[in-house]
């Protein structure tokens, strides 16, 4: 469940937080650790998010991504770690705009957020062996 569609919106006015003035070798990167993690170079795709996430922190779509590559690898703890960071900081985001509800920047990292949740469900689900809950999924969609 990588962020693909994320990658374009970039240069954008009022794109995502630290997504604004992100330059094309960062979207590279990210598409490229997608391609990298889809053909089962998890190791390579999590060192290519890994160097992106330095040069862009509050990213969501980079930790998003780089959680779901941890998973594949099996490394929960670093996946629940960029995961729990993902959505504190995109809940944060859109708390404090709001007003912009209806823009595409903000749909963008409403986007973020709820692929976030998603993968944190399926991620307890996979630590815990018990079936994802109708109410778990139905959280994520609602927020």
């Amino acid at each position: 469940m990588f962020l693909r569609g994320l990658a374009g919106q970039n240069g954008e006015a009022g794109a995502p937080a630290g997504q604004s003035d992100t330059p094309s070798e960062v979207k590279d990167a990210e598409k490229s650790a997608v391609a990298l993690a889809e053909g089962g170079d998890v190791d390579k795709a999590i060192e290519v998010l890994s160097s992106a996430v330095e040069s862009f922190p509050q990213r969501g779509s980079l930790r998003n991504n780089r959680a779901q590559a941890y998973r594949l690898k099996g490394d929960t703890a670093s996946a629940r770690a960029d995961l729990d960071f993902a959505i504190d900081m995109e809940n944060a985001w859109l708390t404090a705009n709001a007003d912009a509800s209806g823009r595409s920047h903000w749909q963008a990292h409403k986007h973020v957020l709820q692929q976030a949740h998603t993968q944190r469900a399926i991620l307890n689900q996979y630590v815990s062996a018990a079936p994802i809950t109708r109410y778990a999924l139905t959280h994520v969609i609602i927020q």
